[in-house]
């Protein structure tokens, strides 16, 4: 009998287990959907009318920070971490309006591999990062 009893309570805290994991999954999720359009960096997200729009210096401080995490990451050679941003613009692939940031590097070897992008929406989320601008 007391088996029947501890397979009870396993079974009753594994299903309570799930049940609390599926809410946190779903709440964790909330008010953002991500959509790749196919070119591998956009992501839309859903804002509060209430956020504002962020300027160009709030935009190359948010790419610096995100070289240094790629950096950290080992993502990127270290070089990158000093590199100062080369150019600042919008995007103009048609598919978002986000802020296309460019570093170049020349202390890499591989010539494809010299400029560097980051991109970030108007309300400062990081969109992607690569070799392409693309």
């Amino acid at each position: 009998m007391a088996k029947g009893k501890i397979i009870k309570t396993l079974i009753k805290s594994t299903v309570v287990t799930l049940a609390l994991g599926f809410t946190v999954l779903y709440a964790s999720n909330g008010g953002h959907s991500h959509s790749h359009e196919g070119h591998g960096h956009s992501h839309s997200h859903e804002h509060s009318a209430l956020e504002k729009k962020l300027n160009s210096t709030d935009i190359q401080k948010i790419a610096k920070q995100e070289v240094k995490r790629l950096v950290l990451e080992k993502k990127i050679p270290k070089s990158w971490k000093s590199m100062p941003i080369s150019k600042l613009g919008k995007s103009q692939d048609g598919y978002s309006n986000d802020w296309v940031i460019v570093f170049e590097n020349e202390k890499i070897k591989k010539k494809k591999r010299q400029t560097l992008y980051i991109f970030v929406d108007l309300y400062g989320d990081v969109t992607g990062a690569n070799y392409t601008g693309k």
